[in-house]
């Protein structure tokens, strides 16, 4: 530490409580005034190292099998403690980032800056030391998966705050850009530092879980700002609408996928005649962004056509218009599906009845064994009474699921609620939606009660 210290000009700390240095950079920035809000923060400015854990773990080639209960045992214990470990250095790192945030006054800034500076480069080097330092390999991979746990649940508001996180990550070098990489995240793809071992899995649905939370979180920021149905929209009503666009696959003569269209939330406005792009989020945010700079809009009558428009003053600008009327058109699937539904969510699963009905699952689907998470799930379903038996089968679904439901497209007897009859995965989804409803009929008995 005094080495740190010296480096950057400073005297050493004394008794470790960060007010040697408060009062050295006052003096030095001619700040007469006492920085009352600063000295109160003498946990948030200590720089004193967080004591490594002092772990001893045997050469694993060397392990009896009679020892092999404990030493497991023991690892996973000391697993824990590097866990717990890199934790508590990632957020004194953060507290005094947020120390420093707090300071309005430039000049308070600054200084505050300077008090965070040593400590935090201390313990970021105590922390890249695992990766650099000949560590045991049990404790790097614990110490690195500790990093993207805490990152990864660490509370994002937005997409660019994300990218920024991950941009660190890689700056780091626990992330490594690899266009053939397992994870993704806005168009870019990447690997775990091979040091990880075999954790890669628990980082990649860390990443997912942090993606859907703030794009869910958008999500809800435009709906609050919609001010139509699709009903009314459609029927040509002045105001907002907002649209959850599925991602759509598009494939070659051959059946294979040659790429997907992506997906997101898109708030439009219409004067009842025309309608034009206002907010966007996730995968088609470049897309719709690049056709709000052009301010692209089509004619709402269009959207009754089976071939976009062809309206606009140049071949770039037809293709934003272009792009923006399809975009719109893969929003308005859902309605198509739900105006085909004869019976309700309620009806269907807590009334048994017959009929079509139309089933949105509220958040996405992980397929099991790191199969892909599967957003804007919506389908058809189909309940119907043949000689006494109620049958269930797919009435429709997108095309975005149709390799999902694959082996699930025949008639099948029905047992009450638990759908023991209906193969995989069509069976844990109806089980899911089952559930949903029973919890949104309960919410909704409390409040009216």
């Amino acid at each position: 530490m005094e080495d740190t210290e010296k480096k950057i000009g400073k005297k050493p700390r004394g008794n470790g409580n960060g007010k040697a240095q408060i009062e050295a950079a006052d003096q030095e920035e001619g700040n007469t005034e006492v920085l009352h809000n600063l000295k109160d923060l003498p946990k948030a400015w200590s720089s004193d190292p967080v004591p490594e854990p002092k772990l001893e773990l045997p050469n694993p080639s060397s392990i009896a099998p009679e020892e092999m209960p404990g030493q497991v045992e023991k690892i996973v214990r000391d697993q824990e403690e590097i866990r717990g470990w890199i934790t508590r250095l990632l957020k004194r790192i953060d507290e005094r980032s947020e120390e420093v945030d707090k300071q309005k006054d430039p000049r308070s800034k600054k200084i505050a800056q300077r008090l965070a500076d040593p400590g935090n480069k201390l313990d970021q080097e105590t922390i890249d030391s695992y990766l650099h330092g000949g560590k045991d390999p049990f404790h790097i991979e614990a110490a690195l998966t500790a990093v993207f746990e805490y990152y990864f649940t660490k509370p994002h508001k937005t997409p660019a705050e994300i990218q920024t996180t991950i941009k660190n990550l890689v700056e780091k070098g626990y992330l490594i850009e690899d266009p053939a990489g397992q994870l993704s995240a806005f168009e870019k793809a990447y690997n775990t530092n091979p040091a990880i071992g075999d954790e890669t899995d628990t980082v990649r649905k860390g990443l997912k879980n942090l993606i859907s939370n703030v794009l869910e979180i958008e999500k809800k920021s435009l709906s609050a700002r919609a001010t139509l149905t699709t009903a009314d929209f459609l029927a040509g009503k002045k105001g907002t609408l907002i649209l959850t666009i599925h991602a759509e696959e598009v494939k070659d003569q051959d059946g294979k996928t040659k790429f997907w269209r992506k997906g997101g939330d898109l708030l439009v406005e219409s004067d009842g005649r025309k309608v034009w792009p206002i907010a966007v989020s996730g995968g088609i945010e470049k897309t719709i962004r690049e056709g709000m700079a052009m301010k692209a809009w089509f004619f709402l009558d269009t959207l009754s056509n089976k071939k976009a428009p062809r309206s606009g003053i140049s071949d770039d600008e037809i293709r934003k218009i272009q792009s923006l009327w399809y975009i719109v058109k893969r929003g308005l699937l859902r309605h198509k599906f739900a105006a085909r539904a004869t019976i309700n969510r309620n009806e269907f699963f807590l009334e048994n009845q017959p009929g079509i009905c139309y089933l949105e699952y509220e958040g996405t689907w992980d397929v099991p064994d790191n199969g892909p998470r599967l957003a804007n799930f919506f389908f058809l379903v189909r309940r119907e009474d043949k000689e006494g038996v109620k049958r269930i089968h797919l009435e429709d679904t997108p095309d975005h699921l149709k390799d999902f439901f694959a082996e699930c497209m025949g008639d099948y007897p029905e047992e009450r609620e638990k759908f023991g009859d209906v193969p995989q995965p069509l069976r844990a989804v109806l089980q899911a939606g089952f559930r949903q409803t029973q919890e949104a009929k309960r919410k909704s008995a409390q409040i009216i009660g």
